[in-house]
């Protein structure tokens, strides 16, 4: 229980300052910066709205591409500016010297050339149902409601106090003390004559120790 109630909060430690240092970091970039991604690293996360690269791609999940990458090949698949200026992730089906030809896996005609300087990464890999996750995330009532419940799992798996107690050596030896004060005064007592006694016999050995020195540097 008790490392369960451990894990239990680091995990809500871990999550709450998880959601707010994202939530910072994409303010800071979409509202201050005015950047349309969050990159980090050099790799940045989107979300697909479309259907267009299913079964590969499909809606609601989160992708991580590489901004750093500028070789295109081939199969590559991309995310690109149309010519709204809106983010497209599509495969490369023909790669030229400064353009490249994509289509969506699941479209039926091409979508034309597109210079390179118009791509903004190469895909890496994806979470699949990723953008189901985080849209609830931002809802600030289904976080409160998290943290309502990782709360209350840790309250509830908290050790009783009595039976914490109850383990210790110190509250068995009171416990023996009410069942006999006279028996355990006795033992106290002859606890304290073995130190004492313990505590001479060290000062004297110290004592013999040192005239054994001052013998051997005076001969």
């Amino acid at each position: 229980m008790k490392r369960f109630r451990k894990i239990t909060v680091i995990f809500s430690g871990l999550f709450l300052t998880l959601i707010i240092l994202i939530n910072i970091y994409n303010f800071v970039c979409f509202k201050i910066l005015k950047k349309p991604l969050a990159p980090f690293f050099g790799y940045a996360m989107l979300e697909v709205v479309s259907s267009s690269m299913e079964p590969t791609l499909q809606k609601s999940d989160y992708i991580i591409i590489d901004m750093k990458d500028k070789k295109y090949k081939k199969d590559d698949i991309i995310t690109f500016y149309d010519k709204e200026g809106s983010f497209v992730t599509h495969r490369i089906v023909a790669a030229e010297k400064e353009a490249v030809i994509t289509k969506g896996d699941h479209n039926h005609t091409e979508d034309g050339k597109t210079k390179k300087d118009k791509i903004v990464g190469k895909y890496i890999f994806h979470i699949r149902g990723a953008g189901k996750v985080i849209a609830l995330l931002k809802n600030p009532l289904i976080v409160i409601i998290i943290i309502t419940l990782i709360a209350t799992i840790s309250y509830l798996t908290m050790p009783n106090e009595e039976v914490v107690l109850a383990d210790t050596k110190e509250y068995q030896e009171f416990l023996k003390y009410l069942e006999n004060p006279n028996e355990s005064r006795k033992k106290i007592s002859a606890k304290k004559e073995i130190l004492t006694t313990s505590i001479k016999k060290n000062k004297k050995n110290k004592k013999r120790k040192k005239r054994a020195k001052r013998k051997q540097r005076r001969g």
